[in-house]
C-alpha cells in the first residue's frame, strides 16, 4: 500500500490514548493479533496546528511545502475494537464517513506506524493569500494565489465510499490546482498535504494558508518565502 512515510511520526509518538495526548510505552510482545472490526480506518488524528517542511527549486523557481501536524499537540483516536480501549470519538467519526461495515478480520500490531491513520477532520477547502506583499502583477496583496498553487494529497474516501469492493480503488492520490479542489476532495486524508507554486518576485514574502473544515473551523498555516532553502 503506498503511504506517505511519516518518519516524524513514527520518532516522537509512542501511541496515544484515546482522550488525551498522553503516551503510553509499546507492549512488550512484537506480534500483532487478529480482530474482528467494522472500520476500515484504524485511527483518527485530530490537530488544529500545522506545520511546513519547505523546499526551493531553484531550477523551476518553484517552492514544495509539505504541511504536517505539530505532531506533539496531536491527539489519536484508535479503532477500540483494534486497541481493546473505549473511544467514543472514533466511532463519531466512523460513522460521519460512513466506514462501520467493514466487517472482517484484521491483524492490529499496537506500535505507532503499522495502522493506517487519516486525518480526524474532513477539509471542505484550502485557500492561500499572500498578506504582505504582491505576489506578481495578477496577484496584489490578499488576493487568492489558488489559481497558482498545486495540491497533492491521498484519500481513502473512495474506498469506503465504495464499500470495500474489489473494483473500488483503496486510495487516491492526486495533484490538481486549488481552484479545481471540490468540498467533497479532502476527506479521510492521510495527515500530510504538498503544495507547489512559483516563487514571488520579491523574496521574503509571506503566505496564509488556510484549511477550512466541514465544520468552518479554519487552520491557519504561515509559510515566509524566502530562496535559500536547501533544494
Amino acid at each position: 500500500m503506498k503511504r506517505f512515510n511519516f518518519l516524524l511520526l513514527a520518532a516522537t509518538a509512542l501511541f496515544a490514548s484515546c482522550n488525551d495526548g498522553n503516551h503510553e510505552p509499546a507492549p512488550p510482545s512484537d506480534k500483532g493479533y487478529k480482530v474482528f472490526v467494522h472500520s476500515y480506518i484504524g485511527q483518527y488524528t485530530k490537530t488544529s496546528e500545522w506545520e511546513t517542511k519547505t523546499w526551493y527549486n531553484a531550477n523551476t523557481d518553484e517552492y514544495y511545502l509539505q504541511i504536517e501536524p505539530e505532531w506533539g499537540d496531536v491527539k489519536y483516536y484508535t479503532d477500540p475494537l483494534r486497541s481493546k480501549k473505549e473511544c467514543p470519538e472514533f466511532e463519531t467519526i466512523a460513522a460521519r464517513n460512513g466506514d462501520t461495515t467493514y466487517d472482517r478480520e484484521v491483524i492490529y500490531f499496537p506500535y505507532p506506524g503499522f495502522e493506517l491513520e487519516v486525518c480526524a477532520d474532513n477539509y471542505k477547502s484550502v485557500s492561500v493569500v499572500c498578506p504582505d506583499g504582491d505576489w506578481d502583477e495578477q496577484h496584489p496583496a490578499n488576493t487568492s494565489l489558488n489559481d497558482l498553487v498545486k495540491i497533492e494529497y491521498e484519500t481513502y474516501a473512495c474506498f469506503v465510499d465504495g464499500k470495500y469492493s474489489e473494483d473500488a480503488l483503496e486510495f487516491e492520490h492526486p495533484t490538481k490546482l486549488l481552484t479545481r479542489l471540490g468540498e467533497n476532495d479532502l476527506r479521510m486524508i492521510q495527515p500530510s498535504l504538498k503544495l507547489y507554486i512559483k516563487a514571488p518576485a520579491t523574496e521574503g514574502l509571506e503566505l496564509k494558508i488556510t484549511l477550512t473544515t466541514v465544520d468552518g473551523e479554519e487552520q491557519a498555516v504561515e509559510f515566509n518565502a524566502p530562496r535559500n532553502l536547501p533544494k
